[in-house]
């Protein structure tokens, strides 16, 4: 005895899969070089934004340091002047 004998012809075997319609949309491929001057394009844009925001210079910083360390100062000599010892923790 054969196997397709006991098996039977491939084309009626129940295993078969059909073949499904897919909803699929073609997608439309670009040459890399178009997408690589897309980025760098998005990546200017997000460049130049984040370059128009105003950002503080060191001598900001350094004035808002000093403002901060006048005023912990203030609010420690009103605590000693009241007689409550304790330094005050300054948020500000």
């Amino acid at each position: 005895m054969r196997i397709s004998e006991i098996i039977g012809p491939a084309s009626t075997a129940p295993n078969k899969q059909q073949p499904q319609q897919s909803n699929r949309k073609p997608v439309a491929l670009e040459p890399t070089d178009v997408a690589r001057g897309r980025m760098r394009r998005e990546m200017a844009k997000k460049i130049a934004q984040s370059q128009a925001q105003i950002q503080p210079t060191d001598d900001d910083r350094m004035i808002a340091f000093m403002r901060a360390c006048q005023a912990k100062n203030a609010v420690d000599d009103n605590a000693q002047q009241t007689g409550d010892y304790r330094a005050k923790r300054f948020n500000g």
